[in-house]
């Protein structure tokens, strides 16, 4: 064997080799696993001036203590890449460097799960870090300083991309916006995943003279007519998506004369003007103000009386402008409270991220049935799956909408018919479902992480654990649930989620003022059940007092071995 010239073990290999071993598993794990092997293993890490990708996201505090103490710390000058979703996790860092300057690679920054409303230091210490080019963050406030978070970012010198993630669930802005007129922004790609008003829209592209990709989850009107003269045009804009509420084609018309000229890609959604379904006028419109666009994905919601009127809709956009340009529309009705409500579309799929599926016959062709960039499929009635004849072979959410019987039968006609189930990573069930259901449908879902249910039910609980399914102790033993989010939440059903998801790291809970100390205590305390479980938010039917939480917790552990963050007056975040 030594007379082989061939690497026959690891050690063998040159550096450069190991180091893209490395890039491929997290760098403390490779720390802690080779640092004590020899000194060329350990020079490695300390000796390379090489840039460190660092992931905070699921991760106990004592586990990231070790870590940042043993390693992070000591290399923050080499970080370029920090992703944190724990909202402790990023005060810590900051209290554990007397310099912040230390970062000075640090490029990308993903903040996750952010308490906007104690994130004035936070926003003083991102000022300081001079290559940040990309910045993320995700909100878990629902009350924020809009006026902070805008004139903050807007000041950072080097940012080129930027994503702002709100909790805005009842789609209503939080505020006016109020910019300060004198900063100019570098960032070229914008995303705001949270509602804005139309009179904010202009002050926010004012500070923005650069961009080139804007996106916004939903633009909503006051009901008052959009009357404010544009002063700015954006020559490099060219991909807008955004989805307009409450707003009619006149108010949202001089955005698309004036700041839209040069675009190239538009992703529109909108809502019951019927304007936007005018085909004469979007004619007009692309004609005289928007020359380059080549990609026109039209999504709007209308209400539409009979055959009659959908015909009437549809022929003006079989013309000869729009077949030249190779764009598509056709309509289907919803299955909803609205018997007349259809939705008018491209049919091109134009790399769409999210497809619903309705209870309606797909209209696409069979040169259109499949979706390879989609990645979130939302299904809204049990029909959808029979009436349905198309591919999502990339799909990694999935999101079950209400009055869904989501049995057995159910999820193997999902699988076979348009999902590969095994790829799925985050499920979303918006209605009620017995947790027998939820094991079985866990079961052809073996990659998924993240669960979020609506409730369970005592009833449903002990039939689920008097019922003779072969599968449960296999379900419990194999499911790789990391995280649960449960609306409503008893000590019954927590002690089942223990039971059954023993690889439980993070729980968002909602719980009554009744059930508050004994659910805490079952969750604090560790045990089997638990024993990979160190992240609880607890949502209350009424006040939480950080005093009242350290003294049910001084019941079962040390008062310094959980950390406690206060986001409202009922709602907590617990880490240990």
């Amino acid at each position: 064997m030594s007379e082989n010239p061939m690497i026959t073990c690891f050690e063998h290999l040159s550096n450069e080799i190991i180091y893209e071993i490395f890039d491929y598993i997290d760098m403390y794990q490779a720390y802690k696993l080779f640092r004590s092997l020899n000194i060329r293993f350990r020079n490695l890490f300390t000796l390379s001036t090489d840039p460190i990708e660092v992931n905070f996201c699921l991760m106990s505090r004592a586990s990231f203590e070790e870590s940042y103490r043993e390693f992070f710390g000591l290399y923050t000058d080499r970080i370029r890449s920090l992703h944190v979703s724990n909202r402790l996790i990023i005060n810590s860092i900051i209290s554990f460097i007397p310099n912040p300057s230390l970062f000075t690679r640090l490029e990308t920054l993903y903040l996750n799960n952010m308490n906007i409303k104690d994130s004035h230091e936070l926003f003083d210490y991102l000022s300081l870090l001079p290559q940040l080019s990309t910045l993320i963050i995700s909100s878990i406030n629902k009350c924020y300083d809009k006026n902070l978070i805008y004139n903050s970012i807007f000041r950072l010198s080097s940012l080129k991309y930027c994503k702002i993630s709100i909790n805005d669930t009842d789609d209503t802005p939080h505020g006016l916006l109020m910019t300060e007129s004198d900063i100019l922004s570098p960032i070229e790609h914008l995303v705001i995943d949270s509602c804005i008003y139309l009179q904010e829209l202009a002050r926010l592209l004012s500070h923005v003279p650069h961009l080139r990709r804007l996106s916004i989850k939903c633009v909503i009107s006051t009901f008052s007519f959009y009357r404010e003269t544009l002063r700015l045009t954006l020559h490099d804009l060219t991909h807008v998506s955004l989805k307009l509420k409450y707003i009619n084609f006149d108010e949202f018309e001089p955005f698309f004369k004036l700041l839209f000229t040069n675009l190239r890609v538009l992703h529109l959604s909108t809502h019951m003007d019927r304007q936007f379904a005018n085909a004469q006028r979007w004619e007009h419109l692309i004609t005289t103000h928007l020359p380059n666009l080549r990609i026109f994905d039209l999504q709007h919601t209308i209400l539409l009386s009979g055959p009659v009127q959908c015909r009437q809709l549809m022929e003006p956009f079989t013309g000869l402008f729009w077949i030249e340009r190779k764009w598509f529309f056709t309509h289907t009705h919803y299955c909803s409270e609205y018997p007349n409500e259809a939705l008018f579309y491209s049919i091109q799929p134009y790399r769409r991220k999210e497809y619903t599926l309705t209870g309606v016959e797909s209209q696409c062709s069979s040169s259109e049935n499949r979706f390879d960039s989609v990645r979130h499929i939302h299904i809204d009635h049990e029909l959808a799956i029979a009436n349905h004849s198309i591919n999502i072979p990339n799909a990694t959410e999935l999101t079950f909408g209400k009055d869904l019987d989501i049995s057995h039968d159910f999820i193997a006609k999902i699988s076979t018919n348009i999902i590969p189930l095994f790829g799925i990573t985050k499920i979303t069930i918006t209605d009620y479902i017995c947790f027998t259901n939820v094991a079985k449908m866990l079961l052809f879902t073996p990659n998924c992480k993240y669960l979020t249910l609506p409730c369970l039910s005592f009833n449903e609980q002990a039939s689920f654990s008097n019922e003779s399914f072969d599968n449960v102790q296999e379900f419990a033993c194999k499911n790789i649930i990391q995280c649960v989010n449960i609306q409503s939440c008893t000590l019954d059903d927590v002690q089942l989620l223990l039971k059954f998801f023993r690889r439980l790291e993070y729980l968002t809970i909602s719980v009554t003022q009744e059930e508050l100390q004994s659910i805490l205590k079952c969750l604090v305390t560790g045990n089997e059940n638990n024993r990979y479980l160190h992240s609880v938010c607890i949502r209350s039917t009424s006040d939480i007092w950080d005093e009242k939480l350290i003294n049910i917790i001084k019941e079962v552990r040390q008062e310094d071995e959980v950390s406690i963050n206060m986001i409202s007056y009922c709602n907590s975040y617990l880490w240990w």
